[in-house]
């Protein structure tokens, strides 16, 4: 999936969260993690290890990696009552449900 389709799917999401919650804070958390997989990812997969595995889908493209962002976006969200990790765990999954992991 090309990246700013990822990113402008990350930005509608927030907005409709944001709407539905009345909180605009959950935009650039939506719309960073959308990006996140990739950001991490292809550099790991086609810089690092080129000639083993060059592949752009590792270790962020997994549900492991989101239930580790979700379950510390709950942990802040309990703490601090901010969005941001919770938002990015959103975009997150919105990034492999686009990418058809599954």
């Amino acid at each position: 999936m090309y990246f700013f389709f990822h990113l402008f799917t990350g930005i509608v999401l927030g907005l409709v969260i944001g709407d539905l919650l009345r909180d605009r804070r959950w935009v650039i958390p939506c719309a960073f993690g959308a990006v996140l997989p990739d950001l991490i990812d292809k550099p790991i997969g086609q810089i690092i290890f080129a000639y083993s595995i060059g592949y752009g889908r590792i270790y962020a493209h997994t549900l492991l990696f989101f239930l580790l962002v979700l379950i510390a976006g709950l942990v802040g969200w309990n703490s601090w009552r901010t969005p941001a990790v919770c938002g990015i765990a959103v975009g997150i999954l919105s990034h492999q449900v686009l990418d058809q992991m599954w």
